[in-house]
């Protein structure tokens, strides 16, 4: 059975760390203190994990470091209408949020837009009208950007899936998704494309931003850089991300730019069993 990596805080980060890998959190804060200026300048694909556990090995007296992580925290960045609460809050994936009763969806629907599931993709109604996407490429370049989600391309498909952040924080300071702190940006691009764009100041007006944390599978969960990475892989490519960023918070050299974006695979939803953390984020 293996261990859930929390980085919820820096402190959870140690804590899960010394678990996952059956060693002193003491351990690995000296290996951080004693490398950080090597790994602060690291690329992942640089960071030297058999250093890492020679060291912990040596310090431990043990034979042999065999991480057991098979779940992470995850924080996402939302903005809701209705108030969450742990116990019943729901993230749904893109098209879920779109087809199920959400505030996504029926804000929607106050503005004559309603959505239904077709051979795998997302039929859009405007006012009583189906949408095609096509129709907009030249008067809406933010159309290609909706088709891609709602229909996909041959060579591409469609983009459904939930992202989040590996490490909680500050996360609405990525320049990736600090635009979703006033709106979902499927919401701001398919009223901007049927002219309905003064319903996003509408949402604003409603709408708070929440940051929720919660832990998905490690079978479950993507790197957008590297899609075709084994658990193993992945366990390993975390823990280099987790020794990266304990170097830079111990210099103070930490930005929310360099947080890794992770996604789950497309079809999932995250329940509130899942749910770890909401926090309110003040505008």
């Amino acid at each position: 059975m293996g261990e859930l990596l929390n980085t919820i805080s820096l402190n959870n980060v140690y804590d899960s760390l010394s678990s996952i890998l059956g060693v002193s959190k003491e351990s690995i804060r000296y290996y951080i203190v004693k490398n950080k200026f090597d790994l602060v300048d690291s690329d992942i694909n640089d960071v030297d994990l058999q250093k890492f556990f020679i060291f912990l090995k040596r310090d431990n007296n043990q034979e042999k470091i065999t991480p057991m992580m098979d779940s992470i925290t995850i924080s996402h960045l939302t903005t809701r209408i209705s108030d969450l609460e742990e116990d019943n809050a729901t993230i749904y994936n893109l098209f879920g949020s779109l087809l199920q009763d959400t505030d996504l969806s029926l804000f929607f629907k106050e503005y004559g837009i309603t959505f239904k599931e077709k051979n795998g993709k997302i039929e859009v109604t405007n006012d009583g009208k189906i949408i095609d996407w096509e129709k907009y490429h030249d008067k809406a370049p933010v159309a290609g950007m909706v088709k891609k989600r709602l229909e996909g391309y041959s060579i591409t498909g469609v983009d459904k899936s939930i992202n989040g952040f590996l490490f909680n924080g500050e996360i609405y300071k990525n320049r990736n998704v600090n635009h979703i702190l006033r709106y979902p940006e499927i919401l701001e691009n398919i009223l901007r494309v049927m002219k309905k764009d003064f319903a996003v100041y509408e949402w604003m007006k409603r709408a708070t931003p929440y940051i929720i944390t919660f832990k998905v599978n490690i079978n479950d969960l993507v790197f957008d850089s590297c899609d075709k990475l084994n658990n193993k892989q992945k366990v390993y490519r975390i823990i280099k991300h987790c020794l990266i960023f304990l170097s830079k918070k111990l210099l103070t050299e930490w930005s929310e730019n360099e947080n890794p974006i992770i996604r789950l695979k497309d079809n999932l939803h995250v329940k509130s069993h899942d749910i770890l953390k909401i926090r309110k984020v003040e505008k």
